[in-house]
C-alpha cells in the first residue's frame, strides 16, 4: 500500500478485494507463502489478483493441523491448483524419536484432527516423553523456572537446544524470570521480559502500547534457535520452529465469563479456552524432535488423555 501511495485507514482494508483497483502494482513471476493456513482467503486473493504476473505461479505451504487462528472458512473467489509436496522433502526426517510420532497419531485420532503425519525414519528411540500433573497444592508458581532447570539437569540436556512453550505470555514471563534467578544464565524469548514489561508500564498508556508492540515485534523478528541460552515462546510464536527438547506447560481453562482487574488478577496457570484447543496443543507437541516433557497445570481433559497414553 505504501509503494502504491494508498493510505490504510482501518483494518477492513486488508480484506477489500478492490483496494488496489486502478493502481499499478509490481508483479512477480513467483510468490511463495509459508504458513498459508494462517491467511484469510481474501488476503490470498488480493496477492493473487494484484501482485502475480500473468502465467506466474503462487505456491502455498500450509499445515491444516496448525490452523490455530481458526479463521472462519470462506470459499476462495479464485481457485488455486493444489499440488502435493514431493514425498521425502521434509516431514520424514522431522522426528528423531518414534514415540513422539506415535503420540501425535493417537492425539489426532482422539481429538478428531484432520492430520496425516508422515512416518518417521526407523531410528532408535533415544528420546523420552514424560508427563506430570502439577497444581498449586504441590508446587509454587514461582518455582516453575526451577522445575525447568531440574528437567534439563536430570536428562542431561543442552540448554541451547531446549524450548519452553505455553499458551500465554504472563506464565512464560514468570518462568523466564524465575529460571534466570535460579540458574544465573541467559535466556532467549519471543516476548519482552518481566523487567522490560514493568519498565514500559511506567509510561503513559499510549506510549506503553506503542513500546510494547514495538518490542514484541523486535523480539519475534530476532528470535533464533541458534542463539545461546534456553528458549521461551508462546505456542503461537513458535509455529515454524522446532527444537530437540520441548518443555510444554498446559494451562487450565479460565472460568466461564471470567472478569479480571488489578485487584483480581488472572492466575497465570489459566488461559483462554481457545488458546488450549487441540490444534494449539498439537502444534506444541509437534515442535519436539527428540524429547518431549509435558507439564499439566490443571487441564482435566488433557490429563485424562496423557495419563492413559504416556507411561
Amino acid at each position: 500500500a505504501i509503494n502504491c501511495d494508498v493510505r490504510v485507514h482501518n483494518l477492513s482494508a486488508y480484506e477489500d478485494l478492490e483496494y488496489f483497483k486502478r493502481k499499478t502494482t509490481r508483479r512477480f513471476a513467483s510468490i511463495f507463502i509459508d504458513e498459508a493456513q494462517d491467511y484469510k482467503s481474501s488476503w490470498l486473493t488480493i496477492l493473487y489478483k494484484n501482485f502475480l504476473k500473468r502465467g506466474g505461479e503462487m505456491v502455498l505451504f500450509e499445515d491444516k493441523s496448525q490452523d490455530i487462528y481458526l479463521w472462519s472458512p470462506k470459499a476462495l473467489p479464485i481457485k488455486f491448483e493444489e499440488k502435493k509436496l514431493r514425498k521425502g522433502a521434509s516431514s520424514e526426517c522431522r522426528y528423531k524419536n518414534d514415540a513422539i510420532f506415535n503420540i501425535l497419531q493417537i492425539f489426532t485420532t482422539h481429538f478428531k484432527l484432520d492430520v496425516v503425519e508422515e512416518p518417521t525414519l526407523k531410528l532408535p528411540n533415544g528420546g523420552v516423553i514424560t508427563y506430570n500433573l502439577e497444581n498449586g497444592s504441590n508446587i509454587n508458581v514461582k518455582n516453575y523456572g526451577a522445575l525447568v532447570d531440574d528437567i534439563i539437569k536430570k536428562y542431561g540436556l543442552l540448554r541451547d537446544d531446549c524450548a519452553v512453550l505455553a499458551s500465554t505470555l504472563d506464565l512464560l514471563q514468570d518462568i523466564d524470570l524465575s529460571y534466570r534467578k535460579k540458574t544465573q544464565t541467559k535466556t532467549v524469548t519471543t516476548f519482552p521480559t518481566l523487567e522490560q514489561h514493568h519498565k514500559m508500564s511506567k509510561l503513559c498508556p499510549s506510549a506503553f502500547a506503542a513500546s510494547k508492540k514495538s518490542m514484541e515485534r523486535t523480539k519475534k523478528l530476532n528470535f533464533s534457535m541458534t542463539e545461546e541460552g534456553l528458549k521461551l515462546s508462546t505456542i503461537y510464536s513458535f509455529k515454524g520452529w522446532e527444537a530437540d527438547n520441548i518443555i510444554l506447560f498446559i494451562q487450565k481453562p479460565e472460568p466461564p465469563n471470567a472478569k479480571y482487574d488489578e485487584k483480581n488478577l488472572k492466575p497465570i496457570e489459566e488461559a483462554p479456552e481457545k488458546a488450549l484447543c487441540p490444534k494449539v496443543i498439537y502444534t506444541a507437541l509437534s515442535r519436539a524432535k527428540v524429547n518431549l516433557f509435558i507439564i499439566n497445570l490443571g487441564h482435566a481433559q488433557y490429563d485424562q488423555f496423557f495419563k492413559k497414553n504416556i507411561n
